[in-house]
């Protein structure tokens, strides 16, 4: 019995369109370019906010994380979350803070108590 997935081929790295990208980039400034990502959450209400599952982290493919992580469901459905670095290799920590300054804690916590 052959497996079909296996017999297609992984399309080539395009390197000149990862090198256009890059340089289109560094062109903006990467602060700009990432503050136009962030952008696209303005005007969202916040509709759920609570720890991610093991669940719901095994199914996103990360199952070595042993921390959950706060989690915000916005009203389009965007799904947000923390992540240590930028390849996801661990819980991060929401830094929040009241207008009066004070702190709202939302540590990473263990997975499974």
């Amino acid at each position: 019995m052959s497996n079909e997935s296996e017999n297609e081929e992984t399309p080539p790295f395009d390197v000149e369109r990862y090198e256009a990208e890059s340089q289109r980039i560094r062109d903006i400034g990467y602060r700009n370019y990432w503050n136009r990502m962030a952008q696209q959450l303005v005007g969202k209400t916040i509709v759920e906010a609570r720890y991610l599952t093991k669940e719901e982290v095994d199914e996103m493919g990360m199952d070595w994380w042993y921390d959950s992580t706060v989690s915000l469901l916005l009203s389009d459905g965007t799904f947000v979350f923390t992540s240590r670095d930028d390849e996801m290799n661990g819980a991060g920590v929401l830094k929040a803070f009241r207008s009066d300054g004070t702190e709202i804690v939302m540590p990473h916590i263990p997975m499974e108590e």
